[in-house]
């Protein structure tokens, strides 16, 4: 699991910033960015 979230990266959707994962040219939204920086805290 660790290894497949290193691979994430934030990218535009629908105007919204979102932590997504790419593979082979398909995009995986996993949650809002915004989220993810709150709980990581």
């Amino acid at each position: 699991m660790y290894d497949l979230v290193e691979q994430g990266e934030v990218v535009e959707i629908e105007g919204k910033a979102m932590f997504a994962v790419r593979s082979r040219g398909a995009t995986f939204p996993i949650m809002p960015a915004d989220e993810l920086d709150r709980l990581s805290r």
